[in-house]
């Protein structure tokens, strides 16, 4: 509430968010203690988004934890607050994955059936989908493609340190120049035996970074995008923790952070679409709860992708696995709540 003179000079109450008030927010009515709650998990959950692409799961419970706002307004401003840090995301991670390798063309496909899945949702499904079931799926997968996550990257870890203790550190391989000149006819090329063996045992570079797609693919990558962006509308966790579980689940040999991108991709699109939608249908962010998070996602989101700098394959993997797990463990919890 605040006030306003009347006609007769005398002070009258009016609800707040009429007409003269600078900006109607909830974070006007929140204590100094929610701010700090709803900043530390959008800095948690920013940085979780940059090195993985999962951190919406967190800081939407955080929100309504809080009391800040209810779930429609809180989806709606994180939609909002995020979008932008998924660009910033993309142009960071062009700069890890090789050019040649990076998603374009994939990323483009899961975000065009994103886009078309956040529309529908957020037009037509928000308020009478219920949410709990949803959300209850969603963690369950994420259980399912964290633990084959882990698994596949222990056994390999397990598998290089085995042949390393069994003597295969080092080799010397020899290879004839059949130069003019005898001082170069021999040239002896060193190399690490375990990266040797990884070598011929690793899948190919097509298989690796997914770059012959065939058109069955597409279209099945076109349709769970329409399926992650309905979810992701509908229950504010965001498109990669749906998205990231499936495709492991379905494409386990592809490059981790090549599935990085074409989520980060896909958010970009996703988002976009989901805010039309929803404020199409009246549901607004607030724009207090957007400046507060915004910066945060920023901040957030640089770091947690430079993190990735620092992760082999196996590493990223079982990374990315453990988190699944723990983010798979933490939507069942919250769908239990709803």
């Amino acid at each position: 509430m605040t006030d306003a003179p009347s006609l007769d000079g005398r002070v009258a109450r009016r609800p707040r968010g009429a007409p003269g008030d600078a900006m109607n927010t909830v974070v006007r009515a929140l204590t100094l203690g929610q701010v700090a709650v709803v900043v530390a998990a959008c800095v948690a959950g920013a940085l979780l988004v940059g090195a993985v692409g999962l951190g919406g799961v967190v800081i939407l419970p955080a929100l309504l934890l809080a009391r800040a706002c209810t779930p429609e307004v809180g989806i709606v401003s994180l939609f909002v607050a995020f979008t932008p840090t998924m660009a910033l995301r993309v142009w960071m991670l062009r700069k890890i994955v090789p050019r040649d390798r990076f998603p374009t063309r994939l990323g483009g496909v899961a975000a065009a059936g994103g886009a078309c899945g956040a529309s529908v949702a957020g037009g037509a499904l928000l308020d009478v989908v219920p949410r709990e079931a949803l959300t209850y799926v969603i963690g369950l997968v994420a259980l399912v493609a964290g633990g084959k996550d882990v698994a596949d990257s222990a056994r390999r870890l397990r598998s290089r340190a085995a042949r390393s203790r069994a003597g295969e550190g080092e080799t010397v391989v020899t290879v004839e120049d059949g130069g003019d000149d005898g001082d170069d006819g021999d040239a002896a090329l060193e190399m690490d035996g375990a990266d040797a063996v990884d070598a011929n045992e690793s899948e190919s570079k097509s298989d690796e970074y997914w770059l012959e797609p065939t058109t069955r693919e597409m279209w099945l990558l076109f349709s769970i995008g329409v399926v992650v962006g309905m979810l992701s509308v509908l229950t504010g966790t965001g498109g990669p923790i749906s998205f990231l579980p499936i495709v492991v689940l379905w494409k386990g040999k592809v490059n981790r952070k090549v599935m990085l991108s074409m989520s980060a991709i896909q958010s970009v699109f996703l988002g976009i679409a989901a805010i039309v939608s929803t404020t199409a249908r009246g549901k607004k962010p607030d724009p207090g709860l957007v400046l507060l998070i915004l910066p945060c996602g920023l901040v957030g989101v640089a770091l947690g992708v430079r993190v990735l700098k620092y992760f082999s394959r196996e590493w990223l993997t079982l990374f990315i696995g453990t988190i699944l797990l723990a983010v798979g463990s933490f939507t069942v919890h919250q769908a239990t709540e709803l």
